[in-house]
């Protein structure tokens, strides 16, 4: 019994990893076109700009942390999510895309409704 009541909570933290939360095509298409600027006013202040390999300009959050399990070894999980939205060179949105680390965040996704 002490192994299952160890063993769930452990799997249901780490299930995270492995559930794709994307942003929906619906919210993309709302708001394809929009200026950053009414992005970054939703999401409050912080962000930066970056880009990629591709040479794709994008704004940029990124939450991140550790925290500890409870086991035996007492180890850290890592978390984070960079939420990312790509834009053209009038500094409108073109789609979003986020970066996981670790376990899912879904901060950002639910801002954009």
């Amino acid at each position: 019994m002490n192994k299952i009541a160890f063993i769930l909570p452990v799997l249901s933290l780490l299930s995270g990893c492995l559930v794709p939360f994307d942003i929906p095509s619906k919210t993309q298409e709302a708001w394809r076109g929009r200026p950053i600027s009414e992005l970054q006013q939703k999401v409050g202040p912080g962000g930066s700009f970056g880009t990629d390999n591709n040479g794709e300009r994008y704004y940029f959050r990124k939450q991140s942390g550790d925290f500890r399990i409870i086991n035996p070894s007492g180890g850290l999980v890592n978390r984070s999510c960079e939420f990312r939205a790509y834009i053209d060179n009038q500094n409108r949105i073109t789609h979003f895309k986020r970066i996981n680390n670790g376990l899912n965040c879904t901060n950002y996704i639910y801002l954009l409704d």
